[in-house]
């Protein structure tokens, strides 16, 4: 084997062990290894998911941050829309009320200012 082939087999073997973490749900290790590897889409998928496993155990602030690091307006937003629902439920309203508004949902602040 030369030196091109040993490089090609490292990488394909951290490609492959990168994707065997996030079916473990080990995202940041898959992660660092998908970014050591110069595989950078695959980091921002994996990234997503993890941002997706925020949300549904209700960390919406990590999620948001994760979103906005990868340039997904849609899934940030959707985030803060869920976190303003969260806020509402808490009767926490001027919480509520400040997301609905930086989401240009107007509608949705005067709502709760109902309530």
């Amino acid at each position: 084997m030369n030196k091109r082939e040993i490089k090609d087999t490292i990488i394909e073997i951290k490609e492959e062990l990168a994707s065997e973490l996030e079916k473990l749900q080990r995202y940041n290790e898959a992660i660092d290894i998908y970014e050591e590897i110069n595989m950078p889409e695959k980091a921002v998928r994996v990234k997503k998911l993890k941002a997706d496993d925020k949300v549904k155990h209700l960390d919406y602030d990590k999620a948001i941050e994760i979103y906005e690091s990868i340039g997904d307006k849609e899934g940030a937003a959707e985030a803060r829309k869920l976190k303003a629902l969260e806020r509402e439920q808490a009767r926490d309203y001027s919480a509520a009320i400040e997301i609905w508004e930086t989401l240009g949902e107007i509608e949705e602040a005067a709502r709760v200012r109902k309530l």
